[in-house]
């Protein structure tokens, strides 16, 4: 799997936009959000992770890219914390 490759099927590239438009929208998003769909991803790409490490053919470049992926998506979760006062 190639960088470009990895870019595209992960759409990695969608974190960091999603982070600037819960910051620009300045109310954050809805927690419940971040903990239905967000922290099993966390889960999966933990898992993913740890298979790549444990493999004999796992590749440590790909277990850092999982990494990569779960500390983006953990730096989402104060945008996601925002409490709004009716």
């Amino acid at each position: 799997m190639s960088s470009l490759t990895y870019a595209q099927d992960s759409r990695s590239y969608l974190l960091p936009l999603v982070k600037q438009r819960l910051a620009e929208k300045g109310t954050g998003g809805d927690l419940a959000f971040f903990v239905t769909y967000l922290l099993p991803t966390i889960g999966n790409l933990e898992v993913q992770r740890g298979l790549q490490l444990a493999s004999r053919e796992g590749s440590e470049i790909k277990a850092k890219k999982y990494e990569a992926l779960i500390i983006q998506i953990w730096e989402l979760l104060p945008n996601f914390c925002h409490y709004n006062s009716p």
